[in-house]
């Protein structure tokens, strides 16, 4: 009976010793050890107007616990939360990342950093990359054309690229009756070409407008192309009057810059001056201009009113009349 008593004692003494035996310290041998299969997700190419979330497995291929102590992302717009911090041999933590592409277009990379006390591997690296794409891109995103021709009858091709979500024009329109557009279907749901054409050939000045287009793209359901086309004259002269501000019998000299409005090239033929005695001398000035010294002006009270003849080889500017003011003093009070 006491050996049954001596051997029942010495079973609980063994219990009790196990139980209050400490966890393994580490050792060169006994580390944590964080493994992720898969560090790097591409997303792809994803609408710019969305957002992005992936989960990353991480794993303790140690065999002490991985304590992981902080998840820093590269940017605030990631966000990334994780499932365990504590994490024993064997076991898992999974790291999720959001990444918010609103207001982002083209190629994308971030990172986020793991620190834990994986000797190894203090700060292990996530990876998350695609391209962020608009719903639809428009090139150009508006027409701009500033050095025609008198008598140009300008056309110009808008481009509409969908991204994700298929999509069909409805309808095109422009605010002015002075312009006119067509639809033309390149990739079925995909790619459409606007062209916008002037109905009739443009005169000197400056045309603006706007091509409205709609869609029945949920993100894009309007699209306004600013429209701009200038017409220049064909030859412009700088300044465009000589004036005088008193009558004067004192001759003078004055400078007067002759060039292309829309950079074609042209040639003086002549300079015809209302007063014999002046003289014009015509020198080349820039790549497409001419620089006229008129010298010897009198500015007598009868050449107001005047004008100084330019004859040019410009198809519509042939001659053009520079005009000569001489002020009259005002009366004495």
């Amino acid at each position: 009976m006491r050996a049954m008593w001596m051997m029942t004692l010495a079973a609980l003494v063994s219990v009790a010793a196990l139980a209050q035996t400490p966890e393994p310290v580490a050792t060169p041998d006994a580390t944590p050890q964080l493994v992720c299969e898969e560090p790097s997700f591409d997303f792809g190419t994803q609408d710019n107007s969305q957002a992005v979330e992936h989960t990353y497995v991480l794993r303790n291929a140690g065999n002490l616990t991985l304590e992981i102590t902080q998840v820093r992302p590269s940017c605030g717009c990631t966000v990334a939360s994780i499932t365990e911090r504590s994490v024993p041999p064997g076991g898992e933590s999974r790291v999720t990342a959001r990444l918010s592409l609103q207001g982002r277009t083209g190629p994308q990379h971030k990172t986020m950093t793991v620190e834990s006390n994986d000797p190894q591997h203090p700060q292990f690296v996530l990876t998350l990359q695609g391209v962020a794409a608009v719903p639809m891109d428009v090139q150009p995103p508006r027409i701009a054309v500033t050095q025609l021709t008198v008598g140009a009858q300008p056309q110009d091709a808008v481009t509409l690229t969908g991204h994700g979500t298929p999509f069909k024009i409805t309808s095109v329109e422009a605010t002015t009756d002075r312009l006119r557009a067509s639809i033309e279907t390149v990739e079925e749901g995909r790619v459409y070409k606007v062209t916008v054409m002037a109905r009739e050939p443009l005169g000197v000045g400056q045309l603006d407008a706007t091509v409205i287009i709609r869609t029945d793209h949920p993100q894009r359901p309007t699209i306004e192309v600013p429209v701009t086309y200038v017409v220049n004259n064909e030859v412009v002269v700088s300044p465009p009057d000589l004036v005088f501000p008193t009558p004067s019998e004192e001759p003078v000299t004055r400078t007067v810059y002759v060039s292309s409005g829309n950079n074609t090239p042209f040639q003086i033929e002549g300079v015809d001056a209302p007063d014999a005695g002046m003289s014009v001398q015509v020198e080349p000035f820039g790549p497409t201009g001419y620089k006229l010294q008129v010298a010897n002006i009198i500015a007598a009270p009868s050449l107001n009113g005047q004008v100084i003849k330019i004859r040019t080889t410009s198809p519509n500017m042939r001659e053009i009349a520079l005009p000569v003011r001489v002020l009259q003093p005002p009366p004495a009070p």
